[in-house]
């Protein structure tokens, strides 16, 4: 990460949008939610739609509001972190620290361990609710905290990654979103990491 995109993240708020925060909304699950080949139809036709549509607009319309994204929040983490280790610059790990922080206080409490989801429900071929655990957003964020024990010996970021690791072997078969687990990068990614946080 170069100081030019350092400068673009410091410029820019933390709330975006996303791709799927459309069908992610209360009414949309609402009126299109079934469980059934005939909804599952219906989303498909509606997402086509989707596409040809200018997407700023259209969510002002819709009234959709900009969220923080943990996923993103994340790879911002693990950008800063990265950007520390190239210049030592002690700026760049106290914005990384500041994010984890964050990250520290949004996580899921439900569940064993710290994890992570989206902000927006998610709809495939089951519903998962909005701020499930999820084996991606998990990981992601897992990656920012093991590179901040890396550079810090933080025995504060070595407890995170070892709650983190309850969550992948405790809590990830019944919490377990399929909708990630079906694609085979995923499921070996997630395969490994739960290898790799064993030990």
């Amino acid at each position: 990460m170069n100081h030019l995109v350092c400068q673009h993240l410091e410029a820019i708020s933390r709330e975006g949008y996303d791709p799927f925060d459309i069908k992610g909304q209360d009414w949309y699950v609402d009126l299109f939610g079934r469980q059934n080949l005939l909804f599952r139809k219906i989303r498909g036709l509606l997402a086509v739609l989707e596409d040809y549509l200018p997407p700023l607009p259209l969510r002002k319309v819709l009234k959709i509001k900009k969220q923080i994204n943990p996923k993103g929040m994340g790879l911002i983490a693990s950008a800063y972190l990265s950007r520390f280790r190239a210049t030592k610059n002690q700026r760049y790990l106290n914005k990384a620290e500041k994010i984890l922080d964050w990250l520290e206080q949004d996580r899921n409490k439900t569940y064993r361990g710290y994890s992570w989801g989206y902000p927006f429900h998610w709809q495939s071929k089951i519903f998962i609710p909005k701020g499930t655990p999820s084996s991606v957003v998990t990981g992601t964020i897992a990656d920012a905290w093991i590179e901040h024990y890396l550079a810090t010996k933080s025995e504060k970021s070595l407890k995170i990654c070892k709650e983190i690791a309850i969550f992948f072997q405790k809590e990830l078969k019944t919490v377990s979103t399929f909708l990630y687990l079906r694609e085979k990068s995923y499921l070996l990614n997630t395969f490994l990491y739960r290898l790799w946080v064993r030990d």
